[in-house]
């Protein structure tokens, strides 16, 4: 199959990309959250972003330099011609050589991906899951949405509500900033999120105390995957600095939320268990 290649362009590309991580299911280590990702500083540089076209113009896969997270992100769909990963990744070692940021780069792919594995160690790549110094990995956490959260309520002097994308955006700029000890986090990004298509204030919650100070925050993003169950997708986002009973709330509304707009939910925190750098 012949095939075009083009820079990513985010407004363009986006959804088109979400579409084949739908299709992905576990094999991308992301469910629901790319509009999130698709609003990163990362992409305000197009030579980070690049996608892989067929003729009549239909996406077959993309890649993502998501320097916030030192990451690459990549999509591949079930369509897309076997070689075409990688094509994606000899450009992914041509714009890590031109400097894209960051002196190593991860990407994720869950351990049972044996093939996938092998491409990637034959790019290059290093496994570090279980690396001597500084291993690094992820966990892939998932609850059942007919568990019974009829119980789950909060202590006196607490309250969780939807925050203000208006007022509110620079108190949850400083912090994300405080929780994660790190800069990343822009008002930029966090205003362009909120105006993705698929964003729902009311699945933007943040933890408050009597005072009004920000203890916590939890963004949910749905998504139908492209399955006959057509289950619902819930991305959680969520670090407060406050005591784990609340945390466990704040995910829990969030989880209440998306029931709304029914169907079976499952919530996903982190992802994937296999990691590499190059």
């Amino acid at each position: 199959m012949s095939m075009h290649v083009r820079p990513l362009d985010r407004a363009r590309d986006a959804e088109a990309l979400a579409v084949i991580g739908d299709r992905s299911g576990r094999n991308l280590p992301h469910v629901a959250d790319w509009p999130y990702r698709f609003s990163s500083w990362g992409l305000d540089d197009a030579r980070n972003g690049c996608v892989w076209t067929a003729p009549g113009g239909a996406l077959l896969g993309g890649a993502v330099f998501q320097t916030p997270f030192w990451a690459i992100d990549l999509f591949l769909s079930p369509d897309a011609p076997s070689e075409l990963f990688e094509t994606m990744l000899r450009w992914v070692k041509e714009r890590a050589a031109e400097g894209a940021g960051r002196p190593l780069w991860f990407t994720s792919i869950d351990a049972r991906q044996m093939q996938r594995r092998r491409e990637l160690e034959a790019a290059g790549f290093v496994d570090v899951s279980e690396a001597d110094v500084d291993p690094w990995s992820k966990l892939l956490f998932e609850r059942d949405d007919e568990i019974d959260m009829s119980g789950a309520v909060l202590p006196p002097g607490w309250t969780i509500r939807p925050i203000d994308v208006e007022r509110e955006l620079p108190a949850y700029v400083d912090m994300h900033r405080e929780v994660f000890g790190s800069a990343n986090m822009t008002l930029d990004w966090r205003r362009t999120a909120t105006r993705m298509p698929a964003y729902r204030n009311d699945l933007d919650l943040v933890l408050v105390d009597d005072a009004g100070v920000f203890e916590g925050f939890c963004i949910g993003w749905l998504r139908d995957a492209a399955t006959g169950e057509r289950v619902k997708k819930l991305a959680v986002l969520f670090a407060p600095p406050c005591v784990v009973v609340l945390t466990t709330l704040l995910a829990l509304r969030t989880v209440r939320m998306c029931r709304h707009y029914g169907r079976h939910c499952v919530s996903r925190i982190s992802s994937s268990r296999l990691s590499f750098t190059h």
